[in-house]
């Protein structure tokens, strides 16, 4: 996510997954033209067109969070091609703002989101992951400020992935991260595991 607006008494998120839907429309724009650019036809390609012209529109999201300082209320929303959702919840229905983590594999690189921890459960702000952690902790710390709240719980994503029983993911990134072997990241995450049990 993306600040779109930040003052003293309202912060607005924006997140757009605009960049799929436009190589999916401007792959559907050459499969059209390119038959009609060496004089043949185009309509074998009408239907191929069609399903990327779909698909674009398919994964079309944007998502916006807005925290008004005035009225102590976040309002998320979700927009989609199929419909809309929209959540009100106020300052004190938020406990914590977290950077989630998506799923890990040895194989990519990781990439977070930020959730926020209610008093129902986590509400992710987006549907999307990407790789920028730094951009995603001072986001985080906006959202902190307009809540009027110290930055007191730890902003670790894998003492998060701890405290949500992922311990496998905790260990990926835990590896990835700070370039450990198996052995040492899984000591540190059984480490981490006890620490917050035992405070």
């Amino acid at each position: 996510m993306r600040i779109a607006e930040d003052s003293p008494q309202r912060l607005v998120l924006v997140d757009q997954g605009i960049v799929i839907s436009l190589v999916c429309f401007a792959a559907a724009a050459i499969v059209l033209v390119m038959p009609l650019l060496n004089h043949g036809s185009s309509g074998d390609n009408r239907i191929l067109a069609a399903f990327l012209a779909l698909f674009g529109l398919l994964v079309f999201r944007r998502s916006s969070a807005e925290f008004d300082g005035v009225t102590q209320t976040c309002t998320v929303r979700f927009l989609r091609v199929l419909g809309s959702k929209r959540r009100s919840l106020s300052f004190g229905d938020i406990r914590e703002v977290h950077v989630d983590t998506e799923p890990l594999t040895d194989q990519r690189d990781p990439k977070f989101r930020l959730t926020l921890e209610t008093t129902s459960g986590l509400l992710p702000l987006t549907d999307f992951y990407n790789s920028d952690l730094q951009r995603h902790d001072a986001v985080r710390r906006a959202i902190l400020a307009v809540l009027g709240r110290e930055e007191a719980a730890d902003p670790d994503p894998v003492h998060f992935l701890i405290r949500q029983g992922r311990t496998m993911d905790a260990v990926t990134l835990l590896r990835q991260r700070d370039k450990l072997d198996l052995t040492t990241a899984r000591q540190r995450v059984s480490e981490m595991e006890d620490a917050l049990k035992h405070p």
